[in-house]
């Protein structure tokens, strides 16, 4: 396997997209968000992949995780400073996810504003999702380090919402500031300081 990470662009939206369906589909907060419902893959891809061409790929930093053409893995982070999100690009959003997620996107952001609530102050990168294709291979791993690398002054903070990864991202030198409870929750607040700076 020949695996390595790049900057995702517009072409590899719909790989990625699928990725993270699959990886969240089972995961306890988004399915409680959702209402339990019958194809969560469905209603997470579409979500992720509006997000990603009218959010993250122009005011983020998205990372694939690439085996040849295969995107195997994902990684979603907010870049320090991020403003509102733009009233255009929240229309965008809005026109394609709206449609697909009827009232379960009032559930949605309502848990979206309870977790927005508690981020932490001032500048940081943020990771919003990261999911792999399958388990294990340390893909996850290697997309975590590729974006702690890249923050350098800056730290990361993340909600973690299993057992596991929380458990992964304390092994990548990120701590507990708490929870955050939510329905099918509670998520892990967690912090990684900046890498120190070489003194010359």
């Amino acid at each position: 396997m020949s695996l390595h990470v790049r900057t995702a662009g517009d072409e590899d939206v719909a790989q990625a997209a699928d990725v993270l369906a699959r990886a969240f589909a089972t995961d306890p907060p988004f399915v409680a968000a959702l209402g339990h419902p019958d194809e969560p893959q469905r209603l997470l891809r579409c979500l992720y992949a509006s997000l990603l061409r009218h959010h993250y790929l122009s005011r983020g930093a998205v990372d694939v995780a690439v085996d040849g053409d295969e995107v195997m893995g994902v990684a979603v982070w907010g870049a320090p400073g991020r403003g509102a999100l733009p009233l255009g690009a929240k229309a965008r959003i809005a026109r394609e996810v709206l449609p697909v997620y009827g009232l379960r996107a009032i559930r949605l952001l309502r848990q979206e504003r309870i977790i927005a609530a508690h981020y932490p102050p001032g500048e940081y990168w943020y990771l919003f999702a990261i999911g792999v294709g399958v388990p294990g291979r340390g893909v996850g791993g290697l997309l975590l380090d590729h974006g702690v690398a890249r923050a350098t002054e800056h730290g990361c903070y993340l909600e973690a919402s299993t057992p596991s990864s929380a458990r992964l991202y304390e092994r990548k030198g990120f701590v507990r500031r708490g929870d955050v409870e939510v329905e099918g929750g509670p998520l892990v607040r967690m912090w990684r300081e900046p890498a120190p700076v070489n003194q010359v």
